[in-house]
């Protein structure tokens, strides 16, 4: 055989080589790549709705909170002076009295723009019904010219709506011209020994919900809309809205029936919309609307089928640079993303301490330590006291300064702990480590010693928290998971919550002595 010859099947076997070695190791970078991104592209899609999802329902549980409360305060006054004398007195003192708290609960409120209650016979002869509403450049309500819906309160959806649901509804988006957009509205029938009493009513800018989904913006095109259960359009950036996606004429079934469900659960839909492939995630909103976050297929794609070009052209040596390259970029572009929304749906959104789902996954490592016999830990459960009535007497706005307050008390009082949210008005702090837990008892006693304090040094009442707490260390020969140590912690913190309520106690002094 010619040298020439043995050199060129040498070179030939080389190149060959080198060719199934770039294959080999391309398409295995190509398989990782690939599986890696559609895991982002799941999470990413997710936890956008979920984040946003969570905004948006903070703004409608603050809109029923308020109809609620308003209603419930109304139907006992009402009542009450339905039963007593000179009605023409104490008519126009209620009239002013419900009007106040009704303003004073929603005058500070994003977005709302009216407010309204008629009455049932016979109350509408006891106090008159009103109906105030503001523009959007507006701070002061107005009245609202109105008199023959305060005469005839059937003609009023709204108020047809809660009365024969016989509960509160939310009454469907609609055009409002006086603001020249749309609204959204919570109306809650008030009821007194199952009697009605008459409907009130919050008008809220339906912008409120539209910007935020306005806002969403992923992988190029990506968008998200609002729809109902049954695929009624709110907001669509390419569809009109009260459309049907039903009877849209590029209607995807497979998106209308996936929208009676709650949400996607943690997946994806794949569907095809006006020739295109598309991914979407969505999920429910308390009043039942759909937020829905949609992607391009090929948007998504976008950037993995540059890089598998790049790999398939690239050289062994340039393949493996590049490799390492692209997975740096992916983690320096993609996890801090990630990395950002995952802290969002682990954090309480008002005070930023963990959340409920971030407890939960502590109660479960914690199990996972009592199964392997090295559990040494407590749980020190808090009640903020006062919240409903801080709520009640100074709004919502207070309450939430109040909270602000029990989580500076208990970050003060028990440094490096991790300190969880798990309730309106609940709290608790997990203590790990020997070291810790021996500190507990007196950090426990501080609190108390930090709310008198606090008592002496704040004037207003949602400054000065008072809160009821109590500790429960995990014993192996009584319990067996980190739930009973919770729900010892509960029943001893409900102890003392009645003990503060029964001495009018705001706390104990550092020694843990009970204080006045």
């Amino acid at each position: 055989m010619k040298k020439n010859t043995i050199s060129q099947r040498y070179a030939v076997l080389v190149l060959f080589s080198i060719l199934l070695s770039v294959v080999v190791i391309g398409a295995l970078g190509i398989l990782t790549l690939w599986n890696k991104t559609n895991q982002d592209v799941v999470t990413i899609m997710n936890l956008t709705t979920e984040s946003k999802a969570a905004g948006m329902d903070l703004v409608l549980l603050k809109t029923r909170d308020v109809v609620d409360t308003v209603a419930a305060y109304v139907g006992a006054r009402v009542a009450s002076v339905n039963m007593q004398s000179e009605e023409a007195v104490l008519q126009a003192g209620l009239d002013e009295e419900i009007q106040e708290l009704f303003l004073s609960s929603v005058e500070n409120m994003e977005g709302i723009v009216g407010y309204s209650i008629r009455y049932s016979a016979p109350y509408d002869s006891i106090v008159n019904g009103f109906a105030f509403r503001r523009r959007l450049t507006e701070k002061a309500f107005s009245p609202a010219e109105e008199e023959s819906s305060l005469a005839n309160p059937s003609d009023i959806d709204w108020y047809n709506l809660a009365k024969t649901s016989g509960k509160p509804v939310w009454v469907p988006i609609r055009e409002y011209p006086y603001i020249n957009g749309y609204i959204f509205s919570y109306a809650v029938p008030i009821y007194f020994d199952e009697e009605l009493v008459g409907v009130a009513c919050v008008d809220a800018d339906f912008e409120v919900l539209a910007k935020p989904v306005r806002e969403v913006s992923l992988f190029g095109n990506g968008y998200a809309y609002l729809t109902d259960d049954k695929g009624k359009v709110y907001y669509h950036p390419l569809i009109g809205y009260g459309v049907l996606l039903t009877e849209d004429e590029d209607d995807v079934p497979e998106v209308d029936s996936a929208l009676a469900d709650t949400s996607t659960h943690g997946q994806l839909i794949s569907y095809e919309y006006q020739g295109q492939k598309k991914k979407m995630a969505f999920q429910s909103l308390i009043n039942d609307m759909r937020l829905v976050v949609t992607a391009n297929e090929e948007d998504v794609r976008q950037e993995t089928n540059i890089l598998i070009r790049r790999i398939v052209l690239s050289a062994a040596g340039i393949m493996v640079i590049f490799m390492f390259f692209a997975l740096e970029m992916e983690k320096r572009t993609m996890h801090p993303a990630l990395d950002k929304m995952e802290n969002l749906a682990h954090l309480d959104g008002l005070t930023g301490v963990l959340n409920k789902t971030s407890f939960i996954e502590i109660q479960e490592y914690l199990d996972k330590k009592i199964r392997s016999k090295k559990a040494a830990f407590g749980f020190v459960m808090f009640d903020a006291n006062e919240l409903k009535k801080i709520n009640d007497q100074y709004g919502h706005k207070m309450g939430d300064v109040y909270l602000l307050s029990t989580v500076e008390m208990i970050q003060e009082c028990f440094p490096g702990c991790q300190i969880f949210r798990i309730g309106g008005d609940e709290f608790v702090v997990v203590i790990e480590g020997e070291n810790s837990l021996r500190s507990a008892e007196k950090w426990l006693n501080s609190t108390y010693a930090w709310q008198e304090k606090r008592r002496q040094e704040k004037r207003e009442p949602w400054e000065k928290p008072s809160v009821a707490g109590a500790l429960s260390i995990f014993d192996p020969q009584i319990h067996h998971s980190s739930e009973e140590v919770l729900a010892a912690a509960d029943k001893l913190m409900y102890k003392e919550k009645q003990r503060m309520k029964e001495n009018n106690a705001y706390g104990r002094d550092s020694a843990g002595n009970p204080g006045m």
